[in-house]
This record gives structure tokens, sequence and C-alpha cells, in this order.
């Protein structure tokens, strides 16, 4: 059942020994990479995945938690094997010794695409709504269930004779 959850939910679980910088993929992690099941990469291979820009924000979040256990949990791309870009959070903790040493750093790793496509598309609808309603050349705004001004555009500014900041979260009366 563990496996068909892991499958289902494409997410999977990573350790890492800070002594030897050796990685484990679970099969999961292994297939969000595009890589075989079994494939144990280095830290700087494990790394080398990530897209650029999220690959030092990574190897912070990894060497506070190594070096302090300071837990971390963001979002950041991967580039596959195949060369697919994947959004995936990360999230990762260290494990401890009795004596209180960590000895292993561990997680998990979740495609999450699909929901960054959908806010990436909702962004986009948003964007195109609000151009549409600043291009009205007549006021326009709109006021949550108590009155607050939540969209003001151009010409609404200029009948009120306020600035939207002014406007936006304060009643209309």
């Amino acid at each position: 059942r563990l496996k068909m959850v892991s499958r289902l939910g494409r997410i999977g679980a990573w350790s890492i020994d800070p002594r030897t910088d050796q990685i484990f993929w679970s099969e999961e992690v292994c297939a969000l990479h595009e890589v075989e099941a079994g494939t144990r990469p280095t830290l700087e291979q494990a790394l080398d995945y990530c897209a650029p820009e999220w690959r030092e924000p990574l190897r912070r979040a990894c060497d506070t938690c190594i070096e302090s256990g300071t837990p971390f949990d963001f979002e950041l791309q991967i580039t596959t094997a195949q060369g697919r870009r994947l959004w995936v959070r990360m999230i990762g903790e260290a494990l401890r010794s009795p004596a209180g040493t960590i000895r292993l750093i561990q997680g998990a790793m979740q495609d999450i695409s699909e929901r960054k496509e959908a806010e990436l598309e909702t962004r986009r609808v948003a964007t195109r709504m609000t151009n549409t309603l600043e291009s009205f050349t007549v006021a326009f705004f709109t006021l949550d269930p108590n009155w607050l001004f939540t969209f003001v555009n151009a010409e609404a500014e200029r009948m009120f004779g306020w600035r939207r900041e002014e406007l936006i979260g304060h009643s209309l009366w």
C-alpha cells in the first residue's frame, strides 16, 4: 500500500549520509528523475539535476541541515535525465544518533508540477482580467461582502480622487 500511495502521489523518500555525501533515492525519487531504480548519486550529482537557479539554495539548505539540524521545506525545479523540467517539493530533516550527532539527512520529494502549472494559469488569467478591467474607460471597482474595496481600476481612482492603494481594503462608506 505504501508503494501504491508513493506512486499515485508521486512522492518518494531520499537520504544523505553526511560522512560520505552518498545519497539514497527511493524508486519514486528515481522515477521522478527518470533514472534507473537503485541509482545512488553523490550529493554533487544530485545537485546537477536541480535547475541552475535552485542549486545554491538547495545546497545551503542541505549544508545547514547537516551542520545544525535545521529542517527545510521548499519548492524548486529539477531537470530530469530526459531533459524535462519538473516542479518538486523538497522536505528534509536531520536524523540524530542517541549521542545527538547528526548521522543522516532524510526527507521526501514530491512532484508538484500540475499544481504549479495550475497556479501559473491562474496568474495568467488574473493578469488578463486585470488588463481588461484596466482598459475600461469607465470607473470599475469590486467590493467584498463587507463593502471593502478589493479592486479599483485607473478610471475609478480618478473618479474617487484616491489612489487604489488608499482604497483597497477600505470601506466604500
